[in-house]
């Protein structure tokens, strides 16, 4: 039996909507990158490519992770008094679903591959996570990155003060997402 062998030109498994719809639909219900890699017969690695390649497909993973949190969240929530419920099965499970810091992923941020600077480059950030296209902790990731190129630009001013405004967002969204946590 021979493999069979991709070759360059080759159509993609990679069916825009369908895919976008489905991963935030298994995410929703706690299902895991490789579990939803499965479903899709293609290689995880396959998944964080069309992440990379396709915006629309990078939004709903973006979601995604968030939808497969608050299902572990409100699995959480809904166990609080089953004294048979594994709690630490459940914080070893959500150390490496809900927490992106694990996993060692990129984050996108349409537009930053354009961007002429590291100022553009915050206000893009500053963009996605207003059409929450990007969560609080991706943003930071992006801060932390930038950050350590703001020593080659020349207006360190201008750069520090975008980069207080776009703390000033995170701190604010996650405000208002962990008010509505406590509800």
């Amino acid at each position: 039996m021979t493999e069979e062998i991709k070759k360059p030109g080759q159509p993609t498994k990679y069916k825009g909507e369908y895919h976008c719809k489905r991963i935030q639909e298994l995410s929703a219900q706690g299902y895991l990158i490789i579990n939803i890699a499965e479903d899709f017969d293609v290689h995880t690695d396959t998944i964080y490519e069309w992440r990379k390649v396709h915006p629309e497909f990078s939004v709903a993973f973006t979601r995604a992770d968030q939808k497969r949190s608050s299902y572990y969240m409100s699995l959480a929530r809904q166990n609080l008094v089953n004294k048979d419920f594994n709690f630490n099965m459940f914080r070893w499970m959500t150390k490496f679903v809900c927490h992106k810091s694990q996993t060692g992923e990129t984050v996108y941020v349409p537009g930053m591959s354009t961007a002429k600077d590291e100022l553009e480059k915050i206000r893009c950030t500053i963009d996605a996570m207003a059409k929450e296209l990007i969560t609080p902790d991706e943003a930071e990731k992006v801060i932390t990155i930038l950050d350590k190129s703001a020593r080659c630009i020349s207006n360190v001013e201008e750069f520090n003060e975008m980069k207080r405004q776009l703390q000033e967002q995170i701190d604010i969204l996650r405000n208002h997402n962990n008010s509505l946590g406590e509800l």
